[in-house]
């Protein structure tokens, strides 16, 4: 491909990309910011009838040996306890045993708040666009 093509094929993924609806997530680091422990402790890792501290020991102790990320570590470290255990790691099970972890008071709700801010922001933006068709609606119904 030559310099000039690829310039056009740059061209035309960036028009793509800026022709996009924008998108807005909200990311937060679940341990001990939602939740007053790691999310792990209160139901994972107690699954396996393993201990806390020693399953955070070996982790530690595997991530500070392999230069590893600690995540990256206790990752392994559950992957090896579930094949030894017989224990499966899918979605069903993970959705299973998180509905017992304890949140912070006031998460739930805090959530419940940031939906409902979201969806009256979406609908201000929607009435600002388009307040004839906001008018017509009102009035049909």
């Amino acid at each position: 491909m030559n310099s000039l093509a690829k310039e056009d094929a740059y061209m035309e993924i960036s028009k793509r990309i800026r022709e996009r609806k924008p998108r807005m997530a909200i990311c937060y680091d679940f341990d001990k910011t939602l939740s007053p422990d790691d999310m792990q402790t209160f139901t994972l890792i107690p699954s396996f009838g393993i201990n806390k501290e020693e399953f955070w020991g070996e982790s530690n102790s595997l991530a500070k040996t392999n230069l590893m990320d600690n995540n990256l570590a206790w990752m392994y470290e559950l992957i090896k306890y579930s094949n030894f255990k017989g224990k499966s790691l899918k979605r069903d099970y993970f959705r299973e045993i998180g509905a017992d972890v304890k949140l912070y008071k006031g998460v739930e709700k805090w959530f419940i708040g940031i939906v409902v801010f979201f969806v009256i922001l979406a609908n201000s933006i929607f009435c600002f666009q388009f307040p004839k068709q906001i008018g017509l609606l009102i009035r049909n119904i």
